[in-house]
């Protein structure tokens, strides 16, 4: 997406906008617990604050070094919604998220496939990589991946 998601329109973050080495947020969830959080816009939102748009990360437009890409891919609390649900990638052909349909949401592969872009539409294919982002991919946990798989196949409500 250019996506949403992503600090795609970098091959890897820069090393101002990646997290800090010591960077660690309170666990969400834990993979393997049963139930796990409740799939709502409330819990995605979180899991992005922690992973994605923290002060000065990738899908904070605030940050330093940020562009013009990063202000369509702004994941903070009051903005993300509007600029993932219905909105077009401008990485693959279809939408960030398409409601009801976590397998055809850009969001959702991005964070979830180690080749998000691999088959379908892709006029970028060098900045398609797995999110969140930073020297390499660091991967959400598991629990994490099915809540943002259960909101939007749950049809990806505010």
């Amino acid at each position: 997406m250019t996506l949403l998601l992503s600090c795609s329109h970098a091959p890897s973050a820069p090393p101002d906008l990646a997290p800090p080495a010591d960077f660690a947020h309170p666990p969400f969830c834990t993979d393997g617990a049963d139930g796990g959080p409740a799939p709502t816009f409330a819990n995605v939102q979180l899991i992005f604050t922690n992973n994605c748009a923290f002060q000065g990360g990738c899908h904070d437009p605030t940050g330093p070094g940020q562009d013009a890409v990063a202000m369509t891919q702004d994941l903070r609390a009051g903005h993300a919604y509007a600029a993932i649900v219905n909105v077009p990638s401008t990485e693959m052909c279809g939408l960030r998220v398409s409601p009801g349909n976590p397998d055809q949401s850009f969001l959702y592969r991005k964070i979830s496939q180690a080749a998000p872009c691999a088959s379908g539409c892709n006029p970028f294919p060098a900045h398609c990589s797995q999110m969140p982002l930073g020297e390499t991919p660091i991967p959400l946990r598991d629990c994490e991946q099915k809540v943002i798989h259960d909101w939007i196949s749950d049809g990806a409500m505010p």
